[in-house]
């Protein structure tokens, strides 16, 4: 892995060096990071944009100056809780823990409110009724 500064107030996480080679590995490993970065929820990050081979990283950099109690050190701080948060992700054989959550989705089968009720029953060979 990589971390190169972009700009002052970004870094790209690069988490493999080519796409072609593999890309569905590729984007697995950046979409496995991603979530790894995103539960850290390290302070001071604004923003994480995946690409193909990377993720942008966009803070704040007053906020990381805070946490680091040092100007001079916000780059390896934020490079070192970002490693920490990304560590083993690399390996395609480890999948991050998420939380699952369930949401519900309220519906009315009542003819007055299931316009579509027709359609959807013919689509999934079943009756209205079922």
């Amino acid at each position: 892995m990589e971390i190169v500064p972009l700009g002052d107030s970004a870094l790209v996480v690069r988490v493999r060096d080519r796409f072609e080679d593999a890309p569905e590995e590729t984007l697995d490993v950046v979409l496995r990071a991603l979530q790894q970065l995103r539960t850290a929820a390290i302070p001071g990050v604004i923003e994480l944009a995946p690409a193909y081979t990377s993720i942008a990283v966009f803070f704040d950099p007053i906020t990381i100056a805070k946490a680091t109690e040092t100007s001079d050190k916000v780059f390896d701080w934020l490079a070192s809780r970002i490693r920490a948060a990304v560590a083993g992700v690399a390996d395609p054989g480890k999948t991050p823990r998420s939380r699952s959550q369930t949401v519900e989705i309220p519906v009315c089968y009542d003819p007055e409110f299931a316009l579509d009720i027709d359609d959807v029953a013919r689509r999934a060979n079943v009756s209205p009724k079922e």
